[in-house]
């Protein structure tokens, strides 16, 4: 059983498909530091540090009979944590490495991306262009944590099946999920590695020191687990009681009373706050814009900072937010009880990459490889059930 790797990353698709049996035939990725990781974890007949938009490398021959292509193109154009860009030239690598792996014929074809990426017109046309090729084509939805992974990370397969094969990936049933704790407390560091704690007397220090576990910095919900910016008087000034009640009413009429039929939230006309309120507001809006707390939109008012959250600190007892490529950066995640950022072996243990996965890269490059990664526990998963079907 074999497998030829699209857009392979540091492989963590890979890792899950040579656990279960299968052999790499040939894996592609343009990023250096992800070739140089895949190389050193993953045992390939052919790899090649190549721009597939360019199509394969001359030196390498497609061979006769590969069981699967997998791949994981770039997400960055379709993902609801970045720009959701419909113009980001990177959407049309997933349309590249559907054509590619149509060149190679195999048996069955596995694309993974951000879930969000199965309504975009790329997928549609991938999807499309599978069965004008004699594959049926299917969209498989799922999460992370099904497999055993302590994070919600949805994410997409686009499975492609020749005509002729009987196929169906089946998602686990339902189970106990695995916590943050359950990896973090099995990680180990040398000294050479050890965390960095921030310092109180920084701004991020101090708003680290707010940040309860499971909280986060976030003025635009109405939630028990947000932290809000005028909660933090040390940092982003005081306010007044009366202010305090100006800025909920704002978080809430912001989201009730929409102007615009696009996103989630609008400015609130000083009137409805009053009306709101059943009192003057003009006087604390105007003591708010000079402290910096609001903005002024036109005719209408606003919070400042309406971040959706920063700040994120993980909970032992929970499972983890999605692991990105920011996942090193205090001011977007914070450890569950330390007052720091988390580390690249932290990321690459709720990822499950296994301990023995070596990342011999910068901490920075790492965090990146491994947000990008596919969970290898997921893949592995997968990978079984392939596997069945081929024996």
């Amino acid at each position: 059983m074999n497998f030829v790797s699209l857009f392979s990353g540091c492989g963590g698709f890979d890792l899950g498909f040579t656990r279960a049996g299968f052999d790499c035939l040939a894996a592609f990725d343009k990023d250096a530091a992800a070739f140089k990781v895949h190389s050193a974890n993953i045992r390939s007949s052919f790899s090649a540090k190549v721009d597939l938009a360019t199509g394969f490398p001359d030196e390498w021959v497609i061979p006769n009979s590969v069981d699967l292509v997998i791949g994981g193109p770039p997400c960055q154009g379709f993902s609801l944590a970045g720009k959701m860009d419909p113009s980001d030239p990177r959407n049309d690598l997933f349309n590249v490495a559907a054509e590619l792996a149509l060149k190679i014929k195999p048996k069955f074809i596995l694309i993974e991306n951000v879930a969000a990426a199965s309504k975009t017109p790329n997928w549609r046309s991938a999807q499309q262009r599978f069965q004008e090729s004699g594959y049926k084509a299917e969209t498989i939805l799922w999460s992370a944590s099904q497999f055993g992974v302590p994070q919600i990370r949805k994410r997409a397969f686009l499975l492609g099946i020749r005509q002729h094969s009987r196929f169906e990936i089946r998602l686990p049933a339902r189970r106990r999920l695995k916590t943050v704790g359950e990896v973090l407390r099995k990680v180990k560091f040398n000294k050479d590695r050890a965390p960095v704690p921030l310092c109180s007397l920084t701004k991020v220090g101090a708003i680290a020191d707010h940040i309860m576990p499971g909280m986060k910095l976030c003025n635009v919900r109405n939630s028990d687990k947000a932290v809000r910016s005028w909660d933090i008087p040390d940092v982003f000034g005081p306010v007044t009681a009366s202010e305090r009640e100006v800025l909920e009413a704002i978080v809430v009429l912001r989201r009730r009373n929409r102007v615009r039929s696009v996103g989630d939230a609008d400015p609130v006309a000083a009137r409805n706050i009053s009306q709101y309120l059943g009192r003057p507001v003009y006087q604390n809006l105007s003591r708010l814009i000079r402290g910096g707390h609001v903005r002024k939109i036109e005719d209408r008012y606003d919070i400042v900072r309406t971040f959706n959250g920063k700040y994120r600190r993980l909970s032992w007892d929970e499972l983890s937010p999605a692991v990105t490529t920011q996942f090193g950066d205090p001011t977007h995640f914070l450890h569950p009880s330390e007052n720091r950022a988390l580390t690249a072996k932290e990321a690459a243990y709720i990822q499950s990459f296994p301990k023995n996965f070596v990342f011999d890269v910068s901490e920075r490059q790492a965090l990146r490889l491994i947000g990008n990664a596919v969970p290898p526990a997921a893949a592995r998963n997968v990978a079984g059930q392939f596997r069945k079907a081929l024996v």
